[in-house]
């Protein structure tokens, strides 16, 4: 026999390096993996930061006109509470939970019930994400100084803060309807919350600036006079 190399195609297939384009194909998948994961979520974190924008603009002010507004519940919370808020109770009981029963259940359950029209679906899903909101928005505004500092009469801090509700819970629906996951809108959701939550916390810094007579009383519910009465 002539010497020359004898090629052996089934030796070579089952020997040659398990890479596509050079890489390896398990580091390959799982970059393409990480890589739709991050195109899916920056829809969620952009659709979060757009929705927590107008909050920031009304909380806090440009320029100083008037007064900020600030949150009884975060004034005199600590650095690890309020991490553990941030990274715990919201993501998991607050975002979790509420998009796991009004996108998850919900609206799951009324694109089947309502064959080719998901838009309706995610329509009466967000009305009763707003309204399962209502008694929280009061509860939550009597922990503010919105109507004691005359920023807003409660009927219309009320009702702007359930339009906006409303507006989120078309946004998060539209995120699950689009991603048939819950992973989109529980990003967003938990991104507004935690921006709004900051900058809410953000204000104690301000506060702890004013002279001492102007500082806050013990924690608890905002009296007519604009200072908080214990609860």
């Amino acid at each position: 026999m002539p010497d020359r190399p004898t090629y052996r195609p089934v030796y070579k297939a089952l020997h040659r390096p398990l890479t596509i384009w050079g890489v390896d194909r398990r580091l390959f998948f799982l970059s393409l993996l990480l890589g739709a994961a991050t195109f899916n979520l920056f829809y969620s974190f952009l659709a979060g930061l757009l929705m927590a924008a107008p909050p920031l603009l009304f909380f806090r002010p440009p320029g100083g006109r008037r007064e900020a507004v600030r949150f009884g519940e975060v004034d005199e919370i600590g650095r690890g509470a309020l991490l553990r808020r941030l990274l715990l109770t919201t993501p998991i009981l607050v975002a979790g939970a509420e998009e796991l029963a009004f996108r998850g259940f919900l609206q799951g359950r009324l694109r089947r019930a309502l064959p080719g029209r998901p838009i309706l679906a995610v329509v009466i899903s967000s009305l009763a994400f707003a309204f399962w909101h209502v008694a929280v928005n009061v509860r939550t505004l009597r922990a503010t100084n919105v109507v004691t500092a005359g920023l807003a009469p409660l009927p219309v801090a009320l009702a702007a803060g359930l339009l906006a509700v409303f507006a989120g819970g078309l946004v998060f629906g539209a995120l699950h309807g689009r991603a048939g996951s819950l992973v989109g809108p529980i990003a967003a959701h938990w991104l507004v919350d935690a921006v709004m939550l900051l900058a809410l916390a953000g204000q104690r810094k301000a506060v702890r600036s004013l002279p001492l007579g102007a500082q806050r009383p013990a924690p608890g519910r905002w009296s007519p006079s604009g200072t908080r009465t214990s609860r």
